[in-house]
């Protein structure tokens, strides 16, 4: 197996995997005069927020990006709800950081994995497991049900490449 490449502790696993460990990232802004300094959120968004965001600041439109939303009201206030909505996660490969094909959906505090080998399926609540430690899909069918349709339809929708079982 070889050794851990990274530690991110107390986040699981590390880059090239679905898991906290390998894709929350910290940003930090500086815009003086715009953005108040010491300011943190704990809001969540993806990459493909940075256009919509950076187009709305500069006072574009941005509907043609489905797929992302603008954070531009949280420079300003953290704590703004943006209804962010589902993000998605795709790795239907390994990673040369030991990372196995796999998938995810993230809404609100709840997120789902999906292996793509043996199709095992992982809930979390990371306001309350930060270290996705703890499995909750047993305990909440519902919300691992709810999660996955949208996981399987978000890659519907984007004609996603799964992986060639051999």
């Amino acid at each position: 197996m070889g050794p851990t490449p990274t530690d991110s502790h107390p986040l699981r696993k590390w880059k090239g995997h679905v898991y906290e460990g390998g894709i929350r990232v910290p940003t930090i802004f500086f815009w003086q005069g715009q953005i108040a300094p010491q300011q943190v959120c704990h809001q969540y968004f993806t990459n493909t927020d940075y256009l919509p965001t950076f187009l709305e600041l500069l006072g574009q439109t941005y509907s043609l990006f489905p797929d992302a939303k603008s954070f531009a009201p949280l420079l300003k206030n953290p704590n703004v709800d943006t209804k962010r909505g589902a993000i998605f996660w795709h790795y239907p490969h390994f990673s040369n950081q030991m990372g196995r094909p796999a998938g995810a959906v993230r809404l609100g505090d709840w997120k789902l994995v999906e292996n793509y080998e043996d199709n095992h399926l992982e809930l979390f609540n990371l306001a309350e497991d930060i270290e996705e430690a703890k499995d909750l899909s047993l305990e909440n069918p519902q919300k691992k049900q709810e999660l996955y349709q949208l996981l399987v339809n978000w890659r519907k929708e984007v004609n996603a490449n799964m992986p060639i079982k051999k």
